[in-house]
């Protein structure tokens, strides 16, 4: 018996976002696990320092809620295993639109 499945991705929408936010993009997908699907909308694609090299960089981050307390929270947290093709596909998507570029 395997212990892994294929995980699907599959960009539904890209809205660019202007001003001065580090959020320069949100983006809904749809991920398909094990036959499973389901759809997350608000996933932002933010403007960022590389923590290696300090660079300037973009990246993908899940959904956030405002806390009661005013903080900002993650809405779900996804295993590296869906974020990383998830984040991939979401930048591709970004770079075809312009929204941004690779590096």
């Amino acid at each position: 018996m395997s212990d892994t499945t294929t995980v699907h991705v599959r960009v539904l929408a890209v809205t660019p976002v202007t001003g001065k936010s580090k959020i320069s993009a949100l983006a809904s997908a749809e991920i398909a696990v094990a036959g499973v699907v389901f759809i997350l909308h608000g996933i932002q694609v933010i403007r960022m320092k590389d923590q290696a090299t300090g660079a300037e960089a973009t990246g993908v981050d899940v959904p956030r809620y405002r806390a009661p307390d005013g903080t900002w929270r993650q809405a779900i947290k996804l295993p590296p295993e869906l974020h990383k093709p998830l984040a991939h596909a979401i930048l591709d998507e970004c770079c075809e639109l312009g929204i941004t570029r690779r590096v």
